[in-house]
């Protein structure tokens, strides 16, 4: 299934300059995984990505959970390299680590929980060597806190006060954030790239942490740090209460049914404005994607165009033997056309020594894609038999209905009382193609002709002697 035009209109939806929230709505089972997979192959020069699973959270208590994003986020940043020894801390922050006595503890921060976000088993070894490389690297920068703590404990608060305001200076307040908080939002806001969080597995969370974790991503944002120097990010010098996303971050995109999720909203919070709420966390529109939907609009497009046919005659065929393609699952209609080709066979079909014809027709192509769609082969006769009334009837039937004794009456039928002449073009002088077919007029006696009758079985059962 072809969704470049799609991923296409999402890039250039998720790139407009006012966009840093935003929802991409996809039922579940409708094509996520390979959308954003093929998303991210796509753009991946211009994004850096970063994934959270919240269902990983949803034992986890509201408040805690901000702490389990943290500790996905972290490890990430350390896989791929983002997070690294060579960071240069800021006094403020060392000094929570410091006075805490937890400088090592950061090997915890990184490593628990990782299995949430790791990929394979190799990933494991890689990072607790990048953990324990990065408290190594802070508990060297620490030392220059050194005989911070005796001031403290000698009561020596000149000092020690002294010495917080001088750190505070060189930090440009970054005191506000707690260690962990710098480090995600030092890693994120040095990328070169623009950075998206993709929150996944909406659907599959119980109602209270969903909008749990929601509120956090609106709630709790971050002040906006410039990034003239990122060793040591300044707030913008005109202080005016400006945001960002949580951590900096440039794009966060949540994934989930919007539709669905409009109601377990009233569900859970009875009749609300849904729409009023759903806009904190939007900045724009919501953008839709259905592999299901894009499948049926390929599907009745192909039907147009290869067999020649409206898709409503097709649909009404299909109630009659029992199918609806909006109750069959997603995933069967997305198939129906992958490798398509395979489906039918295209060779000479010879009617006479003179009437050859290629077999890859209307026909053909309508049959080979009814028996994927499930409709057996016993059931082919009770499906032309409910569309046989509609006009187009006999030129989907096209060269198959063509006999010898048709071919030496100038290719005259009959069907259902009424008289045709098949017309046929020659194609590169050798084979025969169907062009439309002409009422014969009422003036001529059909009587004469009951012999050239239309044996629809038997033009079903030539037909699938070329389709796989």
């Amino acid at each position: 299934m072809d969704i470049t035009k799609k991923l296409t209109a999402f890039y250039h939806h998720l790139n407009e300059d006012e966009v840093d929230r935003t929802i991409l709505s996809v039922k579940l089972g409708d094509g996520k995984t390979e959308f954003l997979n093929k998303f991210k192959e796509k753009y991946s020069n211009q994004y850096a990505f970063y994934s959270l699973t919240p269902i990983n959270y949803q034992l986890t208590a509201n408040e805690q959970i901000i702490e389990y994003v943290k500790r996905d986020l972290l490890a990430q940043l350390v896989l791929d390299g983002s997070l690294n020894p060579s960071i240069n801390v800021p006094a403020p922050i060392l000094l929570q680590w410091y006075l805490n006595e937890r400088p090592l503890d950061v090997i915890k921060d990184i490593m628990r929980y990782v299995p949430s976000v790791l990929r394979n088993g190799n990933e494991l070894g890689t990072l607790l060597k990048g953990a324990i490389n990065i408290a190594e690297g802070f508990s060297n920068q620490c030392k220059k806190l050194k005989g911070f703590k005796e001031y403290l404990e000698a009561a020596e608060f000149d000092k020690a006060t002294k010495s917080v305001t001088k750190y505070s200076a060189e930090a440009n307040n970054m005191t506000e954030l707690d260690p962990l908080n710098w480090l995600i939002t030092r890693c994120v806001a040095g990328k070169k790239k623009t950075t998206v969080l993709l929150i996944e597995d909406f659907d599959r969370i119980v109602p209270v942490h969903l909008f749990g974790i929601f509120n956090i991503f609106s709630a709790h944002s971050d002040k906006k740090l410039t990034r003239k120097n990122i060793v040591e990010f300044e707030y913008d010098s005109d202080n005016k209460a400006q945001f960002l996303n949580k951590f900096g971050f440039d794009k966060i995109i949540f994934i989930m049914d919007s539709v669905a999720m409009s109601t377990v909203f009233r569900n859970y919070y009875g009749d609300a404005n849904y729409e009023g709420y759903i806009k904190e966390f939007v900045s724009k529109h919501i953008f839709y994607h259905s592999v299901s939907d894009h499948a049926k609009s390929s599907l009745q497009a192909y039907v147009k165009e290869e067999c020649k046919v409206d898709f409503d005659i097709v649909t009404k065929g299909l109630s009659a033997v029992g199918i609806k393609l909006e109750k069959n699952d997603s995933r069967d209609v997305v198939k129906v056309l992958d490798n398509f080709e395979d489906a039918y066979i295209k060779e000479e079909v010879s009617v006479t020594d003179d009437f050859h014809f290629l077999s890859d027709t209307p026909l053909v192509k309508l049959i080979a894609l009814l028996r994927r769609l499930g409709v057996r082969e016993n059931q082919l006769l009770d499906f032309f038999t409910a569309i046989e009334v509609e006009d187009s009837f006999m030129e989907l039937l096209g060269c198959f209905a063509v006999t010898k004794d048709s071919i030496q009456r100038h290719g005259k039928v009959c069907h259902n009382g009424v008289l045709y002449q098949m017309v046929v073009d020659e194609d590169e002088g050798k084979y025969k193609s169907f062009d439309r077919v002409m009422n014969i007029p009422s003036m001529v006696s059909v009587d004469d002709y009951r012999f050239l009758e239309v044996d629809i079985n038997k033009v079903i059962g030539k037909a699938l002697e070329y389709v796989r």
